[in-house]
Formats: structure tokens, C-alpha cells, sequence
């Protein structure tokens, strides 16, 4: 019997869907990596970048990939869809987050098709941007907190956007 209790006990934890302390799906991890601010106080506060001289000159660069907050540009990105040229650069996406949009970034083709289910049920909340360089096929960011998946893992993503969407330091209506 214990066996059994201890066998259920690690399959729900491998089952879990994500969050923000490092706990995992089966293909997914999550964590809260992300970029800091460079001006005091402003973890609470819309920051631009310091350097910011104009609609998209000097942008931050960013050290978390894919970026999950820090400074950002001050134009942001609705809900939608953005692949190619159209993908906006990342401190307008980072500004997206701030406004409590969640980016689910893909890599590969099973990533993208994952990536717009998840969207279909949360339009007016997500982003779905394509990013060649991603280091897995496809991963969510919320202000503050990312999931990383190694294959699409769409009850996973539809749960971290459950859980993170409109959840961010600006309060803006979407």
C-alpha cells in the first residue's frame, strides 16, 4: 500500500501543470527568471529602458530567453498573433507582459499549432509569437514567471495562462 501511495504521489507531481516554483508537467518546467529593472522602485511601476530615445531606439537587451519582465520600450503589443517580420522586438513584448498579456512563444510548427489552441480559448489575453531561437519548441511567459516545454504540452500552457493572465504590476483592460 505504501508503494502504491508513494507511485501516486510521484505521478502527480510529475502531472502538475506548472506554477512558479520550479515544478514541472511531464515535458514542461516552470520558474520565475527573468530580467530586473535598472531604476529603483519600478518592480512596482511602468518603466521604460534608461536609454529609451524614441519608438524603438536603444531597446534593452535581455539575458532571460524567452524574457518574462524587466525594462521595456514604451509602445506595447495587443493579443494576436506574430510571426516573421511582423514579430514586434522584445521590449515591446516585455511591455505586453507588464499590461498582463501572456506570450506563448514558439519555435517549432507542434509548437505553434499548441500555441494557437491555447490562444483560441484565451484570445483577448495571449500572444502568440514565433521566435526561431527559443531553446524548446515552445514556452509561456507572465510577468515574472515562464513555462519551458520540451513538446507542446497544451493542458499545461492553458493552465499557466489560467493562472498568470492579468496578473502583472499595470492593470490594463483586455
Amino acid at each position: 500500500m505504501r508503494r502504491l501511495a508513494a507511485a501516486l504521489l510521484v505521478f502527480a507531481s510529475a502531472c502538475n501543470g506548472g506554477g512558479d516554483d520550479g515544478r514541472t508537467s511531464a515535458v514542461c518546467t516552470a520558474d520565475t527568471e527573468m530580467d530586473v529593472y535598472s531604476t529603483e522602485g519600478a518592480g512596482v511601476v511602468h518603466a521604460d529602458h534608461p536609454s529609451y530615445r524614441g519608438p524603438l531606439g536603444n531597446p534593452p537587451r535581455y539575458t532571460v530567453d524567452p524574457p518574462s519582465g524587466g525594462d521595456h520600450l514604451s509602445p506595447s503589443a495587443p493579443a494576436g498573433v506574430y510571426e516573421g517580420a511582423e514579430v514586434p522586438p522584445d521590449g515591446v513584448l516585455v511591455h505586453s507582459l507588464e499590461h498582463g498579456y501572456v506570450i506563448l512563444w514558439y519555435r517549432s510548427a507542434e509548437g505553434g499549432e499548441a500555441a494557437r489552441q491555447v490562444r483560441d480559448e484565451h484570445a483577448r489575453d495571449v500572444l502568440v509569437v514565433e521566435r526561431p531561437s527559443l531553446s524548446v519548441p515552445v514556452a509561456a511567459t507572465a510577468w515574472g514567471h515562464r513555462l519551458l516545454c520540451e513538446e507542446p504540452d497544451v493542458a499545461a500552457l492553458s493552465e499557466f495562462v489560467e493562472e498568470r493572465r492579468n496578473k502583472a504590476p499595470e492593470k490594463v483592460p483586455h
